[in-house]
């Protein structure tokens, strides 16, 4: 008994259907102004043809290129921010099939866009329609840091008073061939150079620490170290 209600409720169960959609990949998703980023479009299921509209703000980017992946053909041409009634071919493939390439245009501020994919016209092999759901991809636009400080900075055997503000230091004399530099910078982004090991050579050392900000402004920190000569300079002969 219990065997038949189990198989009864088995055969009473709804058999669960996935959705087919499209999917879209960016190959960043946080992006600065005048960055280019390629939008990689796939299906999870097979189709042979289709015609596809893909939207995006033609304020905040500028068409570079497209093209077609996995011997599909795609034909027709953008029409403003839209590659409308684009006719893809595909030859009954999955997965990705078609790339856009936009370019942020450089007025971009903060803020965000979406990249979209829709179709009302897909068919498969077999000449039956395929129906497969749109898909977005959201965008986040940024303006890079202008912050090119150091949060910190120390010298072996200086002590210095460090402000961010303050871009030349002088250590004086120092009788070592080399010194450490330790600096951070205020930015995690920013890059440094001029830190480190550095050797010293004999008399005057003018050393600069350089920080680059993420939109490649910088700034230069000085340090003046002076190593005394105190090599002998007698190159007379004790006997001959």
């Amino acid at each position: 008994m219990k065997k038949v209600l189990i198989l009864l409720i088995l055969l009473l169960m709804p058999s669960v259907v996935s959705a087919a959609s499209f999917n879209i990949k960016a190959s960043s998703t946080n992006v600065k102004p005048g960055e280019s980023v390629t939008f990689t479009f796939s299906s999870d299921t097979s189709f042979a043809s289709s015609k596809l509209d893909i939207k995006y703000d033609a304020s905040k980017w500028e068409f570079v290129s497209y093209k077609a992946l996995k011997g599909s053909e795609v034909t027709n041409a953008l029409s403003g921010n839209i590659l409308s009634s684009l006719s893809v071919t595909t030859g009954s493939i999955d997965g990705d099939f078609f790339q856009i390439v936009l370019k942020s245009k450089s007025d971009s501020v903060s803020g965000s866009s979406s990249i979209s994919i829709t179709t009302d016209d897909c068919w498969g092999e077999d000449l039956n329609e395929v129906s497969i759901s749109g898909a977005s991809k959201n965008i986040t636009f940024y303006i890079p840091s202008s912050d090119a400080y150091l949060k910190s900075l120390s010298i072996e055997g200086c002590s210095i008073n460090f402000s961010k503000d303050k871009y030349e230091y002088d250590c004086g004399n120092m009788e070592k061939n080399q010194v450490s530099i330790t600096a951070v910078a205020s930015d995690s982004k920013a890059k440094i150079i001029g830190n480190g090991n550095i050797n010293l050579n004999y008399k005057q050392n003018t050393l600069k620490v350089v920080v680059t900000a993420e939109d490649g402004s910088s700034k230069t920190y000085t340090i003046k170290i002076n190593r005394p000569d105190n090599r002998s300079n007698n190159n007379n002969l004790k006997s001959l």
